[in-house]
């Protein structure tokens, strides 16, 4: 994860970091009520409702540095 961050602008680092975790989020099972509540609240924290759209902008803005892209699409692999 460092290493897919490193020299990359703030707004891109942390964007990462939430990929991460709504992937990580969104592939745990909800076996019981308390663990369902565990990812809601996980979920909602890293606003993986709205990463979609904070992503298609990062794209937008970073169209010119492939670097960026291609971490973007990285962090889809990773998670926590």
């Amino acid at each position: 994860m460092a290493e897919l961050k490193k020299g990359q602008p703030r707004d891109v680092k942390q964007l990462i970091d939430r990929i991460a975790l709504c992937t990580h989020w969104s592939g745990e099972e909800p076996y019981d009520a308390e663990r369902s509540q565990e990812i809601s609240r996980a979920m909602k924290d890293s606003r993986c409702n709205e990463l979609a759209k904070d992503e298609a902008a990062a794209r937008k803005r970073y169209a010119k540095r492939p670097g960026t892209i291609k971490a973007l699409e990285q962090a889809k692999e990773l998670g926590y």
